[in-house]
């Protein structure tokens, strides 16, 4: 093991980063009924608390050391009126592709909350040319792959490109959602080091065996009727599953769900 990774720091600290990025993109039509004109530049700004994995569980090791992190996201769309802007939080996780002797490739996915200030309205302050958002609550995706480069022990810079998503997964419409692609530059800053020693804790291989599981579930959706209601959507799962090689799983299973969104709306109109 080369010295890169020779770091030893006995805090609380070890392995914990900051790292901000400058975005610079822009939003793009993904279907014919986005009519909203499209801002010349839209810009970002993203502040991630990450953890670098060191293998004081077992799982670090397993999945080759990845990054977690929770991240925070400023977004000018660039068009104020019609887009509005949003904030979002979102746990994130970064799996490393290619590494070498102080550069790094990886991939970075998050999923979490997105508040946009707004959305389409027919009352103060109306904005019927937003047919993207319909509410200020929704669902905000990130996909960022990064090329970064070790300055020194703590300090690491980076570039990459990265592709963002809000919607409200029809929670209320209209719900096209609004994607904008751009690049970044970035730095990451770790108080004790970026590359903490790693612990080898010689895990034991987990056994292959069988699983099974049942869930149940309950989420919201608009009718789509004259009222307009969210009603709940109730789902209930059942699934096996086998695990072999200690770390792969196939796994099958039936899902039942009952719509009363869909329900409502065909009752409405008779069908």
């Amino acid at each position: 093991m080369n010295d890169l990774y020779a770091q030893t720091d006995n805090s609380s600290l070890q392995g914990f980063g900051i790292e901000t990025n400058l975005i610079a993109g822009k939003v793009f039509k993904h279907c014919p009924k986005f009519t909203a004109p499209i801002p010349a530049l839209s810009t970002a700004l993203d502040v991630n608390f990450v953890w670098q994995t060191y293998g004081k569980k077992a799982w670090h090791k397993q999945s080759n050391f990845p990054i977690v992190g929770i991240g925070i996201i400023y977004t000018d769309y660039g068009n104020d009126a019609v887009f509005g802007r949003c904030l979002s939080i979102y746990p994130n996780l970064r799996i490393p592709l290619v590494r070498g002797r102080g550069f790094d490739w990886s991939l970075r996915i998050g999923d979490g909350l997105g508040y946009v200030t707004r959305k389409y309205e027919h009352t103060r302050p109306v904005d019927t040319i937003n047919t993207a958002i319909g509410s200020n609550l929704n669902d905000f995706a990130i996909f960022m792959t990064d090329l970064s480069y070790d300055v020194n022990s703590r300090l690491r810079l980076q570039i990459g490109a990265n592709l963002m998503h809000i919607s409200n997964a029809n929670y209320h419409p209209p719900n096209l959602g609004v994607n904008m692609a751009g690049a970044h530059i970035g730095i990451q800053y770790f108080p004790s080091g970026s590359h903490p020693k790693r612990i080898d804790n010689n895990a034991p291989k987990l056994a292959d065996r069988w699983l099974g599981e049942l869930r149940a579930g309950i989420g919201y959706n608009n009718a789509q009727t004259r009222a307009q209601p969210e009603l709940p959507d109730y789902i209930i799962a059942a699934s096996a599953s086998r695990r072999w090689g200690g770390m792969y799983k196939f796994f099958f299973g039936i899902d039942h769900v009952y719509h009363s969104a869909t329900y409502a709306f065909l009752k409405e109109y008779g069908i």
